[in-house]
This record gives structure tokens, C-alpha cells and sequence, in this order.
């Protein structure tokens, strides 16, 4: 199913709740009344292709428009996805780390818990990593790179920037990092014995396959979108560079 710009916003979250969050992020709150998404969009200053290319690729992975990349800025996606990592590193994981806090077993308790523990300390802190880098290196380039493209001139600035980092560098580097929570899982579902909580053990196995899901769609996000685009720019920038005046 896809999501269109004259449906509402209220039957979309009720279609599918994991949407939430995702809405959320374009600093749209709920209360949506009777709008539909272009009402919305137009009250939030939304970009309305760019809200739906959003909401239908995490709706439906297969739904992503092959040629969307090129007509959406590149400031626009790395605004989205600085607040997604704001999402994962202050809400989601603090909020599974609690659940593995309020783990309990019979017997071996002190054992488990500190492997999980210990286990989902190592993930958080390639998440932090990873998100790190994106944030000080990855994110600042993107958004320079579109700036200097559309001035008439090439500074200096941007070709050292261009000489001493491509965007091919890191799509090469790009891990999914997503796939390790599948160790994760299994240890729960598979090795550890069954905890006195199993409610808790419920949550925290849903929050985990959530995180997964949200963090391959991120992943999917910049590979769809700001990485073709950030090549696109770089490539036309080569040319640029050959036949126009530097400005010092």
C-alpha cells in the first residue's frame, strides 16, 4: 500500500503504528485531526515527497522510488536522519537498556544478566560510534558539497575537500550494523534459560526486532538517497572544477 498526499495522517498511524516515531521526526505532533498529509505538510513546512518517500519506504521496504534521490536535498535527508540518531541514542536504546536492567533468573541471574549486559553494551557503543562519525565527518561534507555546488564559483575549500574524502569511501564502509542484534536475539530466544519475568523478556525482544527495523530502514535511507546523491554532486563538481575560476 502507498501512502498519498490527500490521505489522512491519523488513518496512516492507524494503518501502521510503528509510524510514529517516523512522523515525528519531521516535528509533526500528533493531534492531527481530519488533515490529510499535504495539509500537514504545508502547516509543518514538510517537504510532502520527500515526508512520503520517507513514511512509504519504512512502511514497505519495496515501495522506495528508485529515482527519488536526485530531487530531494541533501540538507533535507541529513536533517532527518541527525534526528533519527537522536532517536536510537537518547530514547531507544536507554529504553531496551532498562529492560535488560529489570531482567531476572532463578538461578545463574548475576551470569546472564551480565552477558546481555555486556553484550548490548559493545552494540550500544558501535551505535554511538558509528552515529559519531556520520555526525562530525559524513554529515557536515553532504551539506557542504550541496552548498558549493550551487554557487557560481569553486572555492579552495572545496576542492581539498573533494581531494582528501569521497563519498565512495564510506558507502565502501557503510556497515549494517543492524545485523549484529540478530546475536542478540538468539542468545535470549535460543541459549540463556527462560527468566522469571517473561513479560519483560517479551518487551525487550519486541524493542529489539523494532530497533533492527528501524535502523536497516535508516541505512536503507542513506543508501537510497544520500549516498546516489552525494556521488551525483561529486561527480558534476569534477567537471566544474575543470572549466570554472577558483574563488580565493
Amino acid at each position: 500500500m502507498q501512502f498519498t498526499p490527500k490521505q489522512k495522517i491519523a488513518d496512516i498511524v492507524l494503518h501502521d503504528y510503528l509510524l510514529i516515531p517516523v512522523i515525528e521526526r519531521f516535528g509533526i505532533r500528533m493531534g492531527f485531526g481530519d488533515k490529510s498529509v499535504e495539509q500537514l505538510c504545508a502547516e509543518y513546512a514538510v517537504d510532502v515527497d520527500f515526508f512520503l518517500a520517507i513514511v512509504n519506504s519504512f512502511h514497505d521496504s519495496e515501495s522506495f522510488p528508485e529515482n527519488s534521490s536526485q530531487s530531494i536535498s541533501i540538507e533535507m535527508t541529513v536533517d532527518y536522519l541527525h534526528k533519527s540518531h537522536l532517536y536510537y541514542n537518547q530514547y531507544k536504546i536507554p529504553k531496551i537498556e532498562h529492560l535488560i536492567s529489570q531482567l531476572e533468573w532463578e538461578v545463574d541471574h548475576e551470569k546472564n544478566l551480565k552477558l546481555i549486559s555486556n553484550f548490548f553494551e559493545k552494540y550500544r557503543n558501535e551505535i554511538n560510534n558509528h552515529t559519531l562519525k556520520e555526525e562530525t565527518e559524513v554529515y557536515p561534507y553532504a551539506v557542504e558539497i550541496e552548498k558549493e555546488y550551487h554557487k557560481s564559483g569553486i572555492s579552495p575549500r572545496l576542492i581539498e575537500l573533494i581531494e582528501h574524502y569521497s563519498v565512495s569511501e564510506y558507502a565502501r564502509n557503510h556497515d549494517d550494523i543492524d545485523e549484529k542484534l540478530l546475536d542478540l536475539k538468539n542468545i535470549i530466544l535460543k541459549y540463556l534459560p527462560p527468566a522469571k519475568n517473561q513479560d519483560i523478556v517479551n518487551d525487550l525482544l519486541v524493542e529489539l526486532f523494532i530497533l533492527e527495523k528501524e535502523l536497516s530502514d535508516h541505512t536503507r535511507i542513506e543508501n537510497k538517497i544520500l549516498i546516489p546523491k552525494l556521488k551525483t554532486l561529486e561527480k558534476n563538481l569534477r567537471k566544474i572544477i575543470k572549466t570554472k575560476p577558483i574563488n580565493f
